[in-house]
């Protein structure tokens, strides 16, 4: 008897060893970025099913502007405001996967719009030339330089769309964009320089999932169960 126990000890204690690393939560993360490309594709994994059992897909898309500048110049005899804009109209966004979230959302073309302005309120003309822009550096002169400007959405994708994530090879996010900037003033005689600013587009998914047991535990497993039927014998 007491062999017999020490068997089924050795059975319980190796199974129990299988069972919590087939329940280990893990993570495999995929990230991209495209710059300066009004016409972006991002390439990212699928999900491995080899490697153990999909509980959660998070996914990421998100634009980012750098180096936009609006210069401004109020060539009218009176103060006036001078507003400068910086836009990413996006187009269209399309992908191969679905972009349903958790809460019925869905990651989307409007999730990537900047709209972003600085109203400056500009001196009357200072005496430069009138009817052209003129970087005065002066009362009648303002230079704006927002640096780094995003957009974007993620979040939980729902598990009913999951089989478009699974499998091998990548799954595709394409988004057309307009990168610009502007200005508009509250009177007459404003005139401004401006610059395509450099657009750069993000994607990242991070898959969870409980990992596939090892072949050392499997193996494990199988010692323990015939260790448990010789002593039966």
């Amino acid at each position: 008897m007491h062999r017999l126990s020490c068997a089924l000890s050795l059975g319980f204690a190796l199974a129990g060893l299988v069972v919590s690393s087939t329940q280990a939560s893990v993570s495999f993360e995929d990230t991209q970025v495209l710059v300066n490309d009004t016409n972006s594709t991002l390439t990212l994994s699928k999900f491995d099913t080899s490697l153990g059992t999909l509980t959660n897909v998070w996914v990421q898309v998100e634009v980012r502007l750098t180096n936009a500048r609006v210069e401004l110049d109020n060539d009218a005899a009176t103060a006036q405001n001078g507003t400068g804009r910086v836009w990413n109209t996006a187009n269209s966004l399309t992908s191969t996967v679905t972009l349903l979230k958790t809460d019925f959302d869905s990651i989307n073309k409007g999730d990537l719009a900047i709209n972003t302005t600085q109203v400056f309120a500009l001196d009357a003309t200072t005496g430069d030339d009138t009817d052209v822009f003129n970087a005065t550096g002066l009362g009648d002169y303002a230079d704006w330089q927002p640096g780094t400007l995003t957009a974007g959405d993620s979040g939980d994708i729902a598990s009913a769309v999951w089989a478009a994530y699974q499998g091998t090879g990548n799954f595709t996010i394409t988004v057309n964009s307009t990168f610009l900037t502007t200005a508009t003033f509250l009177g007459s005689y404003g005139y401004f320089e401006g610059n395509t600013p450099t657009g750069a587009l993000y994607g990242k998914v991070i898959y969870t999932y409980d990992a596939a047991p090892e072949p050392a535990s499997l193996s494990l497993l199988a010692l323990g169960g015939l260790a448990l039927l010789r002593r039966r014998k």
